[in-house]
């Protein structure tokens, strides 16, 4: 107990001296897995891109690769080819449109719509709505040909302004299913600054 004073003797300044030995461990073992843990969950595997001209960004993967003002895009990032029998490589590419005056998503997707399905032949085509972040989208998917190789394009419209964003992914017929998650946090994640 405590000696006269209140002075602790030896055994019991032994046994504190433990208990906060003890107590540090614990407190660095509780620390390392909350942050194991929360490392875990953090996917290294896919990386921002920012387009400064633009002010728009995205997550893409991070094996990507990434060309600027490729066939009129604003970007296009490209997925290398898995082997040699791989006949398309999947990708996503973003335009940018600057319109005379602003206008509604609504009548310029109707308007690119129609243009688009006027010269694709595609039976199979479905629309709808999205949101990335608090931005509402329209998108549109539809099928055709690239090279004899049957792909699935899933085209995204956001407007800002007077600008249309257009994000196109596409993918080979087959393998939509596999990217398809992978299309849609690329299109969610998008962000206009």
């Amino acid at each position: 107990m405590v000696e006269a004073g209140g002075i602790l003797n030896k055994e019991q300044q032994g046994r504190k001296r433990k208990s906060v030995i003890w107590t540090r461990i614990s407190l660095v073992v509780i620390f390392l897995i909350f942050a194991l843990t929360w490392l875990s969950t953090c996917d290294f595997s896919w990386k921002r891109y920012y387009d400064k001209e633009y002010r728009f960004s995205l997550l893409l993967p991070r094996s990507w690769a990434i060309k600027t003002g490729a066939y009129g895009t604003a970007m296009l990032a490209i997925e290398p080819r898995n082997s040699p029998q791989d006949n398309y490589s999947e990708n996503v590419n973003v335009g940018v449109i600057n319109l005379p005056k602003p206008t509604t998503l609504a009548a310029f997707f109707i308007m690119n719509r129609d243009a688009l399905l006027s010269k694709i032949i595609s039976p199979d085509f479905s629309e709808g709505d999205i949101l990335a972040g608090l931005r509402p989208g329209k998108w549109l998917s539809f099928e055709t040909y690239a090279k004899k190789v049957k792909i699935k394009v899933v085209s995204t419209i956001f407007m800002h302004g007077s600008q249309a964003y257009i994000i196109t992914c596409s993918s080979a017929a087959e393998k939509y299913p596999e990217y398809e998650p992978v299309f849609m946090k690329i299109v969610k994640s998008f962000r206009i600054r």
